[in-house]
């Protein structure tokens, strides 16, 4: 009988050891979740002060910590660091700002970037000597049917149009454009369809890649 009080005596401490074990492991578990929810909040301050403060190597530095630990910011963050990367018309932010709607692209984030980020980013990259890029903007914009509008493409032609290797990539762009309405295959009629014939080339445009052509032959 002393032997059996004794085992279960043991039982119930070990028992009851073992549900300590598990409680603390349950409470230092929680508690490294609310650290780390800590500080990331603590990294979404910092960033954002930093952009509104437009120091932008802080900026950038936080953004390349929080994808570390965290992954791609939110939609209205990104929105906001490109805006200020492109406001610095400086090359070197000017290409990062591409590589990280690159990518986002490439991890299928790119319900991160609006029609008018985008095109912000393309106007940048083409004003400042950078043609692949600012195209490749455009066409991702195509792609997921944010359709630029002509008024604001052919700017963005323009500016490319401005060096001889940009002045292809534009004429190449407004026949890729201008292939998608040939034949009648967009029914104007359609009030579906206004996005797209708003983006559909005018005189304008091709005037422009034609000039630049011509121009720097």
């Amino acid at each position: 009988m002393l032997r059996s009080n004794l085992s279960q005596g043991a039982t119930s401490q070990i028992k009851f050891l073992g549900g300590m074990n598990t409680f603390f492991s349950f409470s230092s578990l929680a508690g490294t979740v609310l650290v780390q929810a800590r500080d990331i909040g603590k990294l979404h301050e910092d960033l954002e002060i930093a952009v509104n403060q437009c120091r932008i190597r802080d900026a950038w530095e936080l953004h390349e910590k929080h994808i570390w630990v965290e992954g791609f910011l939110g939609k209205t963050s990104t929105r906001k660091l490109i805006a200020k990367l492109v406001e610095t018309s400086d090359v070197q932010w000017l290409e990062k700002a591409y590589g990280l709607v690159s990518n986002a692209f490439e991890d299928h984030k790119q319900s991160l970037f609006d029609r008018e980020i985008m095109m912000y980013l393309s106007l940048g990259l083409a004003k400042h000597g950078l043609p692949i890029h600012a195209s490749t903007l455009l066409r991702k914009l195509i792609q997921m049917e944010l359709y630029p509008p002509v008024r604001v493409w052919s700017v963005i032609i323009g500016f490319m149009s401005q060096d001889s290797s940009g002045s292809y990539i534009a004429a190449d762009l407004v026949y890729e454009i201008g292939y998608l309405f040939q034949d009648g295959r967009i029914d104007s009629r359609k009030k579906c369809n206004r996005p797209l014939m708003a983006m559909k080339p005018n005189a304008l445009a091709f005037n422009i890649a034609l000039a630049g052509c011509l121009l720097l032959a």
